[in-house]
Formats: C-alpha cells, sequence, structure tokens
C-alpha cells in the first residue's frame, strides 16, 4: 500500500530551507526542472525540498549548495550564527579594498564563478 502524502511542511527547519532553496535557484535563473537536472534528481523529488514536504539527505543539501554556489549554512538558516563567531579583525590593502568592492557588484552566480576559480568553494 503506498504511504500518503501531506502537503504540509514538516517542520519550520524544512520550510526555511525550502525557502532559501527557492531563493537560490531563483536567483540563478533556474526553473524547478533545470535545477533538478541540474543536481540529478526528479523535478518532483526538488518541488518536494522547495515545499519542505520531502526529507533531504545532508549530502544532498551539500551537493545542492555546490550547485548553487551558496553554503550548507546559508540554505539551513544558520549562516548568522556563525557569522555572530568573532573574527580577527583585517587591514587591507589598496588592491584588496577595490577587489572587494568589486567582487560585492557581481550577480550571485558571477561571484559562484570567481569563487569556484580560487578553489573557495567547489
Amino acid at each position: 500500500m503506498a504511504r500518503k502524502r501531506t502537503s504540509v511542511a514538516r517542520s519550520p527547519e524544512y520550510e526555511l530551507l525550502g525557502r532559501n532553496l527557492t531563493t537560490a535557484r531563483s536567483n540563478l535563473g533556474l526553473s524547478q526542472a533545470e535545477a533538478a537536472e541540474k543536481i540529478g534528481i526528479s523535478q518532483g523529488t526538488y518541488s518536494g525540498y522547495e515545499t519542505g514536504t520531502r526529507r533531504i539527505k545532508l549530502n544532498m543539501v551539500k551537493r545542492i549548495a555546490e550547485a548553487y554556489g551558496v553554503t550548507v549554512d546559508w540554505l539551513i538558516g544558520t549562516e548568522e550564527l556563525i557569522k555572530a563567531i568573532p573574527r580577527p579583525e583585517l587591514t587591507l590593502s589598496d588592491l584588496e579594498y577595490d577587489l572587494v568592492v568589486k567582487f560585492r557588484e557581481l550577480s550571485d552566480a558571477e561571484k559562484a564563478i570567481v569563487l569556484r576559480s580560487v578553489g573557495v568553494i567547489q
């Protein structure tokens, strides 16, 4: 007998993950079908991730984060907690400052390309 699926999200955490998946996908200009193909899953499975009605394994969260050029922490909503950890102050040269300014002007997709090219993300 087939399991009855519900359209109600499993928890607030899954709802947040789903919203963040939708945002990241939209920022790249992808449809759900295109995103699912890029990741290697069915569109129905991917849709369940975005609506929060389908469980997602940790390795899949990582795979999606890499495909979208975002962090797992951002996808699951813990990035703000990580930002609260104190970091040492940095002094930037003029060149470093200019690089940061130019980087901030890039789209999310362009930032992902740059970060991949320097090995910050895969």
